[in-house]
């Protein structure tokens, strides 16, 4: 198995772990989810370096043109479920125009790859 065949690997145990839980046992895991917001700083930074390490390997294996497309399903998933929830929509919505600055790490992220992106397809 390659490297990212074991990415792939972990990623699909762990889902399915989670659709288990979340069927059998949602209480646990919105304890879980309780007992983790008390650590939302070690959080970012964790996932931060996940997504420099993370995009660091899949630009190399998949080029960037492909990582940003794929990053769109990732965030239409994401987007499928706050559509789900309108209240929960409106709420991040708002929560999202309130805290921009704290936005500025993911627009970096995005602003890099669309540049990067168009480089590679007309550069």
């Amino acid at each position: 198995m390659n490297p990212i065949e074991i990415i792939a690997l972990v990623i699909s145990i762990m889902t399915l772990l989670k659709i288990v839980v979340f069927l059998f046992n949602p209480r646990w895991l919105m304890k879980l989810v309780e007992s983790m917001h008390k650590y939302i700083v070690l959080q970012a930074v964790f996932v931060s370096i996940f997504i420099l390490a993370l995009g660091t390997y899949l630009v190399m294996f998949l080029g960037v043109v492909n990582l940003i497309v794929a990053s769109l399903f990732g965030m239409m998933t994401f987007a499928l479920v706050l559509v789900m929830s309108p209240k929960l929509y409106l709420k991040f919505g708002k929560d999202i125009i309130k805290n921009r600055k704290a936005l500025i790490p993911v627009f970096l992220i995005w602003g890099v790859l669309a540049v990067w992106t168009l480089w590679t397809l007309f550069g």
